[in-house]
């Protein structure tokens, strides 16, 4: 059972989050925490909230579902993010400098990468800290606007097309190993059949011949078992590469809906049509693209740096944990106002103080509805479900 908090307290740490909290704030003051301690400590039951950029990664996922926490995760609000074709980082916008820091790479290296399309992946998904951004996806296609965002549908529509040919092989598999196990019982019933006859000809003693003829069908119905045993476990073994081949491509095209690859051309200024944007000007000679408001707002602009709020089923059974979540969602645009940021929409946020008061089901990282369970008390939660 995760480690329960003192009575009235709420713990909330934070990983280099862009909408801070200060003690005059619903949560109080956060503890800052080095990169995933945050989730670990979430996982562990040692925080109630985690305040980050970073969406939950997949081995604290895995360790909080081990735990029997379900994980939900709301973004609150977003850093307007902007583009340009310089590595200055000194001008308003965000420049290839600060996406390439964000990546792990120096800024020295951004000119380099300024006229090259580089495979990226969109921030509201996942934080760019892992492969080098030289390393482009080659199953990305060209862009179908020269210079500049482009969704890639075609690479969602190969991994799709790939989960269904995969799932068919595993379906002819598991039919054929459905037969072959079918095949196996009926030999090893019609062996058992012929051990006993055998055995029953050998206490009679009076035909010779009963005797021979039922060693030899013992004889071919051993085979014909061994050869049923052996045809199942050969399609067992194939059956579990398949699947592990299955589940890799399910949980490729997974990735790729939840957090949607780019292919970004640095070294245009141009957005396509269906992103919402205005002019700025960032300076003489940087001129840059930014989003609407109301595109951060509604999640709509990819390159969005999210102010992510993750908590868990297991915190929110606490009316100290939920409410001062209800009142520090009342208090985002606020908040969001005061340090720079877009707040997320308001039917959004309205959906997540719902979400995190009771009055409705949160959605739990993954997609799927939690089960709210109703604790005894404030401060004695049930134990979450294994």
């Amino acid at each position: 059972m995760p480690q329960q908090a003192p009575t009235g307290q709420v713990r909330v740490v934070t990983e280099g989050t862009v909408l801070p909290t200060t003690s005059t704030d619903p949560l109080g003051e956060a503890s800052k925490v080095g990169p995933g301690a945050g989730f670990a400590a979430l996982c562990s039951g040692r925080a109630d909230v985690v305040l980050s950029e970073k969406t939950i990664g997949r081995s604290a996922q895995e360790r909080c579902s081990a735990a029997g926490l379900g994980v939900v995760q709301l973004r609150v609000a977003a850093a307007p993010a902007v583009v340009v074709d310089a590595a200055d980082g000194s001008t308003g916008c965000l420049t290839v400098a600060r996406l390439v820091r964000l990546a792990g790479r120096t800024g020295a290296e951004g000119a380099a990468l300024a006229t090259t399309p580089v495979a990226r992946q969109i921030l509201t998904g996942a934080v760019l800290d892992g492969d080098p951004p030289a390393a482009a996806d080659t199953q990305l296609v060209a862009p179908d606007h020269v210079g500049g965002f482009v969704w890639s549908a075609q690479r969602r529509e190969r991994l799709s097309a790939q989960v269904t040919r995969r799932a068919a092989v595993r379906d002819r598999l598991l039919a054929r190993r459905d037969r072959q196990i079918a095949e196996r019982d009926r030999a090893t019933t019609e062996l058992a059949l012929a051990r006993r006859t055998l055995a029953a000809s050998r206490r009679d003693g009076t035909d010779p011949g009963a005797v021979s003829r039922n060693r030899n069908w013992v004889a071919v119905a051993s085979a014909q078992a061994r050869g049923a045993v052996s045809r199942v476990a050969l399609t067992q073994s194939e059956l579990s590469v398949v699947e592990r081949r299955w589940r890799r491509a399910r949980q490729a095209q997974q990735t790729a809906t939840s957090s949607e690859p780019l292919l970004l051309d640095w070294s245009s200024h141009q957005a396509v049509d269906w992103m919402p944007t205005q002019a700025v000007s960032a300076g003489p000679g940087l001129p840059c693209v930014q989003p609407t408001p109301a595109a951060v707002g509604e999640a709509r602009y990819p390159l969005a740096l999210p102010a992510l709020v993750t908590t868990t089923t297991y915190a929110l059974q606490r009316a100290e944990v939920s409410g001062a979540l209800t009142g520090y969602l009342d208090r985002v645009p606020t908040l969001a106002a005061s340090a720079g940021l877009v707040p997320s929409a308001p039917g959004r946020l309205a959906g997540y103080r719902a979400a995190v008061s009771g009055e409705a089901s949160p959605v739990l990282v993954g997609g799927a509805p939690a089960r709210r369970a109703v604790p005894e008390s404030s401060t004695s939660p049930g134990a979450p479900a294994g």
